[in-house]
């Protein structure tokens, strides 16, 4: 019998419908999960078909109904997208269902050629609903029972990452390379932690030269090795693969950026740094750059105190890219100490937030400069109040709040002793005017 469910879940599309042709009634009560799995699962509709009418001599009707229900998340992950309507929650629920059956089938769609449909199902939770945990799950239950998937634990590296949990992201790109060497991502990812992680230049740029070696034209990876040995303060060779990548792009932003702050910061040649900075700036086909904007930006502001030029530049960055809270502080900075147009200052914030809604520690430092500069507390509360219906225990805005809180007990206090003040002096004259 199991070589039986091999045949119909481990073979091509050929083989497996031959294989339902030639079932016999007697095998297939033994046979249920699998046929179910062809039926929900399999993505060639001829086959479900086949497997469907093999089933209607196994389940009955209200089976038929529950294994609908606990499969319909493969159906409508593709059916309902989202940008077709709000369908997040239709998708968790689905998954709900597909989580409370899915113990006697797991082994088989994790195990068989059936994985695939398993893998897109938890990408697509992910990637287009973001259903972190549902997808999390998914990967998960293909490596509890086939641990030698790449795909998988390159799956669970990436939400790692995204769960800010580096150390279980390295963990599991390394077991995806272990299963397979030459796995693009897996490499590229590792690469990236190792550089950013754990300041293992040498062993991103192995990573990184194996990237190369199997995709040549994939350009950010000759960005990620110049950038791993300009850390090994090999200058000279950080520039050799900035080339490379110019030859392929001659425009692209992040190859400028880098070599025009190389320039800057480790040649001291600001013309030529402005120069390649102002390369990717105006094109006909992309626009501008939000990344060498804040660099012109930066550069004008730190290195020759051109404030207006590095307004402009910064004002323009967040303008092409408003999700930049680097530069945005560095804008605050300018506008605050330079030109104290705290107007300019709120304006900047309010164009921040409309776009970005979830950066709690901007909406803390805009209530922070309205609570310093403009004494709008109430409006800095509303501010607050915004990062606490996220997270109420937010520290940064508990301490601004306790600020408001202490100054509106001083006025207060201010207030009361005013009014006793005048109370007196009402009480005074009264009796004066009486004793006349």
């Amino acid at each position: 019998m199991e070589k039986l469910i091999g045949k119909l879940i481990n073979s091509d599309d050929l083989i497996t419908s031959s294989a339902l042709d030639d079932l016999k009634t007697e095998d297939l009560v033994h046979l249920k999960n699998a046929l179910i799995l062809l039926w929900k699962v399999h993505s060639n509709k001829d086959i479900n078909d086949k497997a469907f009418r093999c089933l209607e001599n196994v389940l009955s009707k209200e089976e038929f109904v529950i294994t609908d229900q606990t499969f319909s998340v493969f159906n409508s992950i593709s059916e309902f997208l989202p940008w077709m309507g709000e369908y997040r929650s239709l998708q968790s629920s689905n998954f709900d269902e597909f989580r409370a059956g899915k113990e006697p089938f797991e082994h088989l769609l994790a195990s068989s050629n059936l994985v695939e449909s398993y893998l897109d199902l938890g990408r697509k939770l992910y990637m287009l609903f973001d259903l972190v945990d549902e997808a999390q799950l998914c990967f998960e239950g293909i490596i509890k029972y086939n641990d030698h998937n790449a795909e998988a634990f390159y799956a669970l590296g990436r939400l790692a990452e995204r769960n800010n949990n580096p150390e279980r992201a390295l963990e599991c790109y390394e077991s995806c390379i272990n299963i397979e060497d030459n796995h693009t991502y897996g490499l590229l990812q590792w690469g990236i932690l190792k550089a950013s992680f754990l300041n293992d230049y040498k062993g991103a740029v192995l990573c990184f030269d194996k990237v190369i070696e199997k995709e040549p034209f994939m350009i950010e990876t000759y960005v990620l090795i110049a950038e791993a040995h300009l850390n090994l303060s090999d200058v000279n060779r950080a520039k050799q693969f900035i080339d490379i990548a110019l030859g392929i792009n001659e425009f692209h932003d992040q190859s400028l950026n880098l070599l025009g702050r190389i320039y800057w910061l480790n040649e001291n040649n600001i013309e030529k740094a402005i120069e390649t900075f102002q390369k990717g700036l105006d094109h006909q086909l992309h626009g501008d750059s939000a990344l060498l904007l804040a660099s012109l930006g930066e550069l004008y502001s730190e290195n020759l105190s051109e404030y207006d030029k590095a307004r402009a530049f910064y004002e323009k960055s967040l303008k092409a890219k408003p999700d930049q809270p680097e530069t945005l502080s560095k804008l605050i900075t300018i506008l605050v100490n330079i030109f104290q147009d705290f107007g300019a200052v709120s304006m900047s914030y309010e164009n921040f937030l409309s776009n970005e809604k979830n950066n709690l520690s901007v909406y803390v430092e805009y209530a922070g400069f309205l609570v310093k500069y403009m004494q709008d507390y109430d409006f800095a509360a509303i501010q607050l109040n915004e990062v606490l219906a996220v997270d109420p225990e937010n520290e940064s805005a508990l301490k601004v709040f306790e600020q408001i809180k202490c100054h509106l007990e001083d006025v207060g206090n201010d207030v009361y002793e005013d009014d006793d003040d005048a109370d007196d002096d009402e009480f005074e004259g009264g009796g004066a005017a009486d004793d006349n």
